[in-house]
């Protein structure tokens, strides 16, 4: 009898084409960016080396990926856990390669177009304790699998960092940057950082 083996992926394998990146329009107070910067990419197959030795490929789309050809919607955080999650996924930036994970570069994607959106990233995704942060022109994408992936950026992303980020007194942030106003935040597990008439608060969470 013969056996045949079930392909595994070992890798997804993204490629970006970036044809232009245009620099952030109208700052709001505190030098947050008001628009964000319009992108167009194309996503390309991303080839899946498989057990057998062959090569499959699956299209991805803004908002899909892979198997997975769930769109999630514009501005929306991605699932704090997915069976995806955390596999690895290179996206490349003209001649630039930029390992990261499925949840953060979801949210990347989710990003684009929108007053989020991040520009090109500037580093690979890195692991921290409990989860990773990758760095991009206009903010930073902190995932970890309890938190998901949450956008910090500006003002608000210097403060985060000035106290420990992930493993700072705050912990990991749980939303996106929020704006109510003429007040802009960002909650995290332990606390808030807001950013009001120019003025920059930490809130820690009692108890």
């Amino acid at each position: 009898m013969s056996r045949r083996s079930s392909p595994a992926p070992a890798l997804w394998l993204l490629t970006a084409c970036v044809l232009g990146l245009a620099a952030c329009g109208e700052q709001i107070p505190g030098g947050m960016p008001a628009e964000a910067q319009s992108q167009t990419a194309t996503d390309q197959g991303a080839a899946d080396q498989v057990g057998t030795g062959q090569v499959g490929t699956d299209q991805v789309g803004a908002g899909q990926t892979g198997a997975d050809q769930t769109a999630a919607d514009p501005g929306a955080a991605a699932p704090a856990a997915g069976a995806d999650a955390d596999d690895p996924i290179v996206v490349k930036i003209g001649e630039e390669e930029f390992l990261t994970n499925m949840a953060i570069y979801r949210r990347y994607d989710d990003a684009k177009e929108t007053p989020l959106a991040l520009g090109a990233p500037v580093a690979p995704a890195e692991a921290l304790e409990g989860g990773k942060r990758q760095d991009f022109a206009d903010g930073a994408i902190f995932w970890s699998p309890q938190t998901g992936a949450q956008i910090v950026r500006g003002q608000i992303l210097a403060t985060y960092r000035d106290n420990g980020g992930p493993a700072g007194r705050l912990g990991w942030p749980v939303s996106d940057e929020i704006a109510e106003g003429e007040v802009i935040y960002s909650d995290f597990q332990r606390g808030q950082i807001r950013l009001e008439d120019q003025a920059i608060r930490v809130v820690e969470h009692s108890g």
